[in-house]
């Protein structure tokens, strides 16, 4: 087996760039969440690349292999691939964080039903192991090769089928009836393996059968909502800081009270400056309806602020 110690999540340390990474089935979505994260914080993206032994791997070599063992070889060439990702993002020196469509953890999974089905030998998997256990090794010189956040796109069997075939990926649906059996047994553990053995990160989940953030506006919204609240909880992204008073009133509605102002029938204004006059009253420049310049209100004689600010008064 794999060194379990090689699993144990590293603290957070100094301000390397930050990796999240997105997780799930195949065609669950990943790519697409990847990229709307990406663009959404102008964050570094990472997308996982499709090796051209994968087609044989599909094909009739998936499980009885000779010659070039292409169960093996792809396996080895994923893991490759996902840790030359993962340690160009935390040897990055650019702040901010980084976004994988999936990542060398998961690998494990793939590589286990392989092991488990026959495509990779007894004797093949401990060689597996025993690279995956260097290549921590390695990792663990770089200060943290945790991920900050992992995203989870859980989906359906149906749903996985559907997607499959609607984005219409020869290898996948030219030989999906051979691999039917196989893709059922990878979806039935990924909900074990993230809930239960992942243990890298926390793991936000996000309903793919219900939020539908490809085609969707609306469910877009929610689950990069979502996502943004996961990430400030985690530390990747700064809590936002309250704005003092007068950058908070910026913007809101106030009652005017000034008598001048009422008899010209203005009850309501927005906030379009605050400052402090010399006796230490707030005044506000304000926008009203069918005006075309601003009025000026001093003190609360002449105006009242119609939300309350929380944390102290003015």
């Amino acid at each position: 087996q794999c060194v379990e110690n090689a699993l144990i999540k590293n603290e957070k340390v100094g301000d390397e760039m930050k990796v999240i990474t997105v997780a799930g089935m195949i065609s669950a979505g990943k790519s697409t969440l990847t990229e709307l994260i990406s663009e959404k914080y102008d964050s570094l993206a990472k997308y996982e690349q499709i090796p051209e032994i994968l087609s044989k791997w599909y094909g009739d070599a998936r499980v009885v292999t000779d010659g070039e063992r292409i169960p093996f070889l792809t396996q080895l060439t994923f893991l490759n691939s996902r840790m030359n990702m993962l340690r160009s993002c935390m040897t990055d020196e650019r702040s901010g964080f980084a976004v994988l469509d999936r990542s060398i953890y998961e690998d494990k999974l793939f590589a286990q039903i392989a092991w488990e089905d026959g495509g990779i030998s007894d004797s093949e998997w401990e060689v597996y192991c025993s690279l995956l256990d260097t290549m921590w090794a390695e990792l663990n010189m770089i200060p943290k090769k945790a991920p900050d956040l992992t995203i989870y796109i859980r989906i359906s069997f149906e749903t996985f089928m559907e997607r499959l075939l609607k984005r219409g990926r020869d290898i996948e649906v030219n030989n999906l009836e051979a691999n039917k059996d196989y893709f059922y047994k990878l979806w039935s553990r990924y909900d074990d393996f993230m809930f239960n053995q992942y243990t890298q990160s926390r793991v936000l989940v996000i309903n793919g059968d219900e939020l539908d953030f490809v085609e969707k506006e609306s469910d877009r919204e929610v689950v990069l909502n979502m996502i943004h609240e996961a990430l400030i909880e985690e530390g990747v992204l700064e809590t936002p800081k309250p704005m003092g008073f007068p950058q908070w009133a910026v913007g809101k509605k106030v009652h005017v009270k000034a008598e001048w102002y009422v008899e010209q029938g203005f009850k309501e204004a927005e906030v379009v400056e605050v400052f402090r006059s010399h006796d230490g009253f707030w005044i506000l420049n304000c926008r009203v309806k069918d005006r075309k310049n601003q009025i000026t209100l001093y003190g609360k004689e002449q105006y009242e602020l119609l939300e309350e600010y929380p944390n102290e008064t003015h």
